[in-house]
């Protein structure tokens, strides 16, 4: 089983990938920021390889959590795999909330190619979920979204859980 989640950037969705993995141990766990450490460099044909190589985990992977925001190529090719067993999250934040938990060095570390101000993308990633071209791009897997403001941590592990059948071993 594979389970996206996206959202935003500070929508919440590396603390629900850990949390998701701290309950369920057999999953594998994977976030985009790995690969682009792993294989980027800031230019864009490096950042191609590194999202090449996230969707190929997504292939090769039998049980994992993915993290990615969802808005671009990186989901694109992820969700453009022979699976069934995919099943997409998307982690629902104001946009100004996310503004507001961006922190100074949060992404040092990170070779990213494009040069675009922190809110910028925050606003086009949050406009591309709510998009009819993203549901179209989802289309065929199963897609959940969380107001990240509404539910607990817990509260939306056990959504997570309920949507893809995962068995609540933590009860």
């Amino acid at each position: 089983m594979i389970i996206h989640i996206f959202g935003c950037p500070n929508s919440g969705k590396t603390t629900l990938r850990d949390r998701l993995k701290e309950l369920h141990p057999e999953f594998g766990s994977y976030c985009i920021d790995d690969f682009r450490r792993m294989y980027g460099d800031g230019t864009l044909p490096k950042e191609l390889v590194a999202q090449d190589m996230y969707s190929y985990e997504v292939r090769k992977t039998e049980n994992g959590i993915f993290e990615c925001s969802g808005a671009g190529r990186c989901a694109e090719l992820s969700l453009n795999v022979d699976r069934d067993d995919q099943f997409i999250v998307v982690l629902l934040a104001p946009v100004a909330i996310c503004w507001k938990r961006i922190r100074d060095g949060k992404y040092d570390g990170i070779p990213f190619p494009f040069e675009v101000s922190d809110e910028d993308m925050i606003d086009h990633i949050d406009r591309f979920l709510g998009s009819v071209g993203f549901r179209l791009m989802a289309s065929g897997t199963p897609l959940m979204y969380i107001n990240t403001l509404s539910k607990t941590l817990d509260e939306q592990v056990a959504l997570v859980e309920k949507f893809t059948g995962l068995s609540s071993k933590h009860d």
